[in-house]
């Protein structure tokens, strides 16, 4: 079935300081969201005047990003910043085969709602919010050699580091993970280590990292650790964390700072 794009309308509270909110209609299977800034605000207004923006359905925060990380996890997926344009995927473009893209759309069918909230900064002069969902009416329901429900929510989190060494973090989210990436605001991490009980699933440097990505055209952001399970590109790559393993995310610091740790996981139901 063709995918359909339609225009978002009927932001409510955009305003300096304020939190705009539009609900948009559930009983679609959404492939992705773009929202517009000002008509064609640059990344640098963007990223200042956009504090964060929250897509929630059915009452349960699925995702939170915040436009310097989104933009970062884009570029290193080959997509490139254009003016005014916060595009927000659910079926991931990079994705290794057309399966593999639809695989995370998100089927929207029973949910009773599905609102996208926008924090706008006390700065911002003159805001404006426009946008398009992009959708089609196929279920993600495992018949008929459709996908089952694949929903990747994106969960950030900080992690304080005193001064230069090694941090071991047990608090990240577990499940079917597919990713995280580490943004420094000071430096990137200068490698990471990843355990699973003893079972150790990611041992690089950033360096070997960066070029390892490579290999799979993805280009690891300045100011970023990509430690990405999936680096194939094929959803297969997540790492599955049970809720009981012992999993040990070791970052290696080289500067005193709080690290924003953003971690992709895979979910069966909008929870």
């Amino acid at each position: 079935m063709a995918r359909i794009p339609d225009l978002i309308t009927g932001f409510n509270g955009v305003a300096p300081g304020g939190v705009a909110s539009v609900a948009i209609p559930t009983g679609r299977r959404y492939h992705g969201v773009v929202l517009k800034y000002k008509g064609n605000a640059n990344q640098a207004t963007i990223e200042a005047d956009i504090l964060w923006i929250r897509l929630i359905v059915g009452g349960n925060l699925i995702r939170e990003v915040i436009p310097a990380e989104l933009f970062k996890e884009l570029a290193a997926n080959g997509i490139a910043f254009a003016a005014g344009r916060i595009p927000l995927f659910f079926s991931e473009p990079w994705r290794a085969t057309v399966m593999e893209e639809e695989a995370t759309s998100w089927d929207t069918v029973g949910q009773s709602t599905f609102e996208i909230q926008v924090g706008i900064a006390a700065a911002a002069v003159a805001p404006t919010l426009a946008g398009h969902g992009i959708f089609d009416y196929i279920r993600n329901d495992g018949l008929q050699g459709r996908p089952g429900t694949n929903v990747v929510k994106w969960i950030r989190h900080t992690v304080i580091a005193a001064g230069a060494g090694d941090i071991d973090v047990k608090t990240l989210p577990k499940g079917i993970v597919q990713r995280m990436t580490i943004f420094g605001p000071v430096s990137a991490p200068s490698a990471v280590q990843v355990k699973v009980g003893s079972r150790t699933i990611w041992d690089l440097d950033r360096t070997d990292t960066g070029s390892m990505l490579a290999d799979y055209g993805i280009t690891q952001q300045a100011g970023t650790m990509a430690v990405w399970y999936d680096f194939t590109q094929q959803i297969i790559g997540a790492q599955p964390i049970a809720a009981a393993d012992d999993y040990n995310v070791k970052i290696t610091a080289a500067d005193a700072q709080n690290y924003s740790v953003l971690t992709q996981v895979r979910v069966d139901k909008f929870a």
